[in-house]
């Protein structure tokens, strides 16, 4: 019996399947901003433009000398979600490796595209729901190439305003899955043959 009791779905949307309303309206005024360009430059985008969407957006600069990705606002929602400040890091300093590969993908993809990105993404943990759906807009400063994301994340149960219940929820499967691993160890033989489809 496999020990399963945590899974994992992501996928990209189109752009005319945006949600929530704030994600759409927050796409569209970055859309308007344009004119007609590819890609806004920062500055046609007026702070007070975003002022409804506030708490649930991010700036990020994308940074060359190294090459990494560092956040220079995020808004208040977002931190109570992620429960801490990443204000002023870099992906990789906030995030497990597998994570920031991740995020390092979509804003890959966000930048080739050099247009908007949407993405949804759900975590079963316990048999209970968690997900966000995540916007990601690009937006260059004086020259051609993508140098910032505007990036605006909702959570897909409006109910979710803290890291509290899904941290306790990852909590509660690490200790589960601890005491099956304890309870049922694997033998040589398991790890011998698991390792050679790696």
């Amino acid at each position: 019996m496999k020990f399963q009791i945590l899974s994992r779905t992501q996928q990209y949307q189109e752009l005319s399947q945006i949600q929530p309303p704030a994600l759409l309206e927050l796409y569209r005024k970055w859309d308007r901003s344009r004119g007609r360009s590819d890609l806004p430059r920062q500055q046609d985008i007026s702070p007070s433009n975003l002022s409804p969407f506030a708490g649930n957006i991010a700036l990020v600069n994308l940074e060359t000398n190294p090459k990494c990705a560092r956040y220079l606002h995020v808004g208040s929602n977002l931190k109570r979600l992620l429960g801490k400040d990443p204000t002023n890091l870099t992906v990789e300093n906030i995030y497990s490796a597998t994570v920031a590969k991740e995020i390092y993908e979509a804003f890959g993809k966000t930048v080739r595209a050099r247009d908007a990105t949407f993405y949804q993404r759900t975590f079963v943990i316990l048999g209970r729901p968690y997900g966000y759906f995540r916007l990601i807009l690009p937006m260059r400063l004086e020259g051609d190439q993508v140098s910032r994301l505007l990036i605006g994340i909702y959570p897909s149960d409006e109910r979710m305003v803290d890291a509290r219940s899904w941290l306790r929820a990852v909590n509660v499967f690490k200790q589960r899955k601890r005491e099956f691993e304890e309870s049922n160890p694997r033998t040589i033989g398991q790890v011998w043959e698991s390792s050679l489809n790696q």
